[in-house]
């Protein structure tokens, strides 16, 4: 009953779990991607950066709300 929805709740700024998916789907296809391309580290995470923008303008959040979001959970 009511136990279960309280533990349910989550706050406001943290993305749902439902949300969450489909996201996560992205950024571990992107994080795939850019690893076969075999580029150096510093490459790797600049090549992350710029196509990671795509990703929270597509699920209209920011990088902020999803580093929270992944803490929580």
């Amino acid at each position: 009953g009511c136990q279960s929805e309280t533990l349910e709740k989550v706050p406001d700024d943290i993305i749902s779990k439902e949300l969450m998916v489909p996201i996560l789907v992205d950024v571990h296809m992107l994080e795939s991607g850019v690893q076969t391309k075999n580029y150096n580290r510093d490459s790797s995470i600049i090549l992350y950066e710029i196509l990671s923008k795509n990703i929270w303008e597509k699920h209209r959040i920011t990088e902020g709300q999803f580093r929270k979001s992944m803490l929580y959970y």
